[in-house]
């Protein structure tokens, strides 16, 4: 029946989601502990993410400052 294929669908979408969410937890985790620099920025090119290292090579006293700023 329809109605129990769309709750099954949305069961499988959730759960996707929340592994996505996991796996995107996981990476930034680990990006924390590398002594590099790492960042991500969206299409416009406005930081997204920038880890630990990155705030200290760059001298960013406080995380979360340069989100959203774009990088030119």
């Amino acid at each position: 029946n329809l109605i129990s294929q769309l709750k099954i669908w949305e069961k499988q979408r959730d759960s996707a989601l929340q592994n996505a969410d996991d796996n995107q937890q996981k990476y930034r985790e680990l990006s924390d502990m590398l002594p590099q620099s790492v960042f991500e920025t969206d299409v416009y090119g406005n930081y997204t993410y920038v880890n630990k290292a990155w705030y200290k090579a760059f001298g960013f006293g406080s995380e979360g400052g340069i989100l959203n700023l774009p990088i030119h």
